[in-house]
């Protein structure tokens, strides 16, 4: 070391000793402004939750002013569908990331949590939990905003006019909430606490009606585009196989030596393989009960009912919507002309869709042939982008990915809530109805927001997380997609939800969440004694010598990944 030193100019130490101060420098700069952003996020957060209160209490929301809802259960709903939101949004994760750890490890000790896994984790369960749990959290989001959505011309506090549109007419207060207490301080938590997270009865009872809400059938369209997809993906991939199958009969006549005609025929034959394994590795993302050829009839018949039935609810909900929006009858604001509701909702419809699918795609990215993505311009320049090292298939720079899931989660937030303000109905004409039905059937199917939830499941997030799956080039090579990037880069950039991480402690510290790798470390440590000891809350629960040897090998392989390595593969498993 010392001779390389020598070897080095005169000029490098005094270099070296400016970059260092520029480093400290830029490092002191760099935690006054993450101070900064963090107090600015909690006090716009505080300020938030306590504009949404008093609109409620003043009755100067959609629901307490027209539908005659009190103040306090409007504001008991509000908070149960954050808590509930927090749960689902934190339980996706967990259920996700929990499927490579053995539930023996924690069937005892986290029994709540082995119930939801046990099942969500048979079979193809975890994908139908996904699509049952993503309309259940649209639900939500449209209950929330039909409870606290301000009137027009909403004042709290004495504030000023403009204040108060950009925090109630605009639904940033609402919005803000939303974000932070009922997304991020769960995921936040969640991350490392997997275990203790869905370890309560609220999660158990949110799996079961997740999967029983994806088993009505109400979202089968979602399928039927994904059979369409499956298709056109299965038809592409024989066009090439057989392509590349005629050329390798075309070098078979060439080739005289029976040598290089033995190595053709294997080619042949890997090729063959390689063809067929990517047919029916591209057929198991069809629906099971159109897998086997011997699947029974009433299965078939059973499950096409249910895609002709979401398709019928599909169009009923947007005939609803587009009727209500056309006539004024939505909680849009009055001054804003309905032509351009229509287009603005086109748009945030296909620009929260794009967001949902361009996620999809940058996961897949580490799948895809890397010559590939080098071919595609456009595609090779939004990868280096976003994976500045330039490693596709390597996890290089894990922050600036977060960063725009982050932002994407914002963004994605933000837009639904905009379509909710389009087209939840609401009849300006007290008594009138939609269609002329009676005022039970307006309430609980059309002004409940259940039918906009299905159109915003549907239309802005299932069907393009689909068509990204199968063919995640088609938005890596589109120009729009760097520009989506660098929107998700700059709405995190801003630090306007920072404050979930200090709220996130909150929870954490009362409840005592524990890390997943404190209990899987506790189960390595005791496996090699004979008996696992697993202590939750005082109480030791023992296993046999033979079930510990058993799981050993198991454990060692999990904890062999970090909580870090173990999160971001949730991310992508989920996509």
């Amino acid at each position: 070391m010392a001779t390389d030193t020598a070897t080095l100019p005169s000029t490098s130490t005094s270099a070296d000793e400016e970059q260092r101060g520029s480093g400290s420098c830029s490092s002191f700069w760099g935690k006054v402004l993450s101070g900064t952003k963090m107090t600015c996020s909690i006090v716009l957060i505080l300020f938030s939750v306590v504009v949404v209160s008093v609109a409620i209490f003043t009755k100067q929301t959609v629901a307490t002013a027209e539908y005659g809802v009190h103040p306090i259960v409007a504001l008991c709903v509000f908070w149960f569908s954050m808590a509930w939101l927090a749960i689902l949004e934190g339980g996706l994760n967990a259920m996700v990331g929990l499927q490579p750890i053995p539930k023996d490890l924690y069937k005892t000790s986290h029994h709540k949590a082995y119930l939801c896994t046990r099942a969500a984790h048979r079979g193809n369960q975890i994908e139908r939990f996904i699509v049952g749990r993503q309309y259940l959290d649209l639900t939500i989001v449209f209950t929330t905003s039909f409870m606290v959505s301000a009137i027009d011309n909403a004042q709290v506090l004495g504030l000023p006019q403009i204040v108060n549109d950009i925090f109630l007419g605009g639904d940033l207060a609402v919005i803000l909430c939303t974000i932070v207490f009922g997304q991020l301080v769960s995921v936040i938590n969640c991350s490392h606490s997997m275990l203790d997270y869905i370890n309560n009865w609220c999660m158990v009872a949110s799996t079961y009606l997740a999967l029983f809400v994806e088993a009505t059938g109400i979202l089968h369209a979602v399928y039927f585009v994904q059979i369409i997809f499956t298709k056109i993906a299965n038809r592409n991939k024989h066009k090439k196989n057989k392509s590349k199958s005629n050329v390798l009969k075309r070098k078979q006549s060439d080739v005289m030596d029976g040598n290089s005609t033995s190595d053709a025929n294997s080619d042949s034959h890997s090729e063959t393989s390689r063809s067929r394994n990517n047919e029916s590795s591209s057929s198991s993302s069809i629906p099971e009960e159109l897998e086997p050829a011997d699947m029974p009839l009433w299965k078939r018949i059973f499950f096409w009912a249910r895609v002709l039935f979401s398709l019928g609810i599909s169009v009923l909900a947007v005939v609803v919507f587009v009727t209500a929006l056309i006539g004024g009858n939505t909680t849009v604001r009055s001054e804003i002309p309905i032509p351009v509701s229509i287009v603005s909702l086109i748009i945030l419809l296909l620009l929260g869709g794009f967001m949902e699918a361009l996620q999809i795609a940058l996961f897949a990215v580490k799948h895809l042939d890397q010559a590939k993505i080098e071919a595609n311009p456009t595609a090779r320049r939004n990868c280096h982008f976003i994976f500045k090292s330039g490693g596709y298939n390597e996890e290089n720079d894990t922050n600036n990915v977060r960063a725009f899931l982050v932002g994407r989660q914002i963004a994605q937030t933000v837009i639904m809530f905009m379509i909710a303000r389009i087209i939840s109905v609401d009849m300006k004409v007290e008594g009138e109805t939609l269609f002329g039905v009676s005022p039970k059937v307006q309430a609980v199917l059309f002004d409940s927001g259940l039918l906009n939830a299905l159109v915003s499941t549907i239309f802005a997030s299932l069907s393009w997380r689909v068509t990204a799956n199968f063919f995640p080039m088609l938005y890596l090579g589109s120009p729009l997609s760097i520009w989506i990037i660098r929107l998700c880069l700059l709405v995190e950039g801003t630090g306007i939800c920072d404050a979930a991480w200090l709220l996130a402690k909150i929870p954490a510290a009362i409840v005592g969440y524990k890390t997943d790798d404190y209990y899987l470390e506790q189960a390595a440590a005791s496996s090699a004694t004979g008996q696992e000891d697993l202590e939750v809350g005082g109480g030791i629960h023992k296993r046999s010598h033979k079930q510990a040897s058993i799981m050993t090998e198991s454990i060692d392989s999990t904890l062999s990944c970090t909580s870090e390595d173990r999160q971001h593969q949730v991310q992508h498993d989920e996509c």
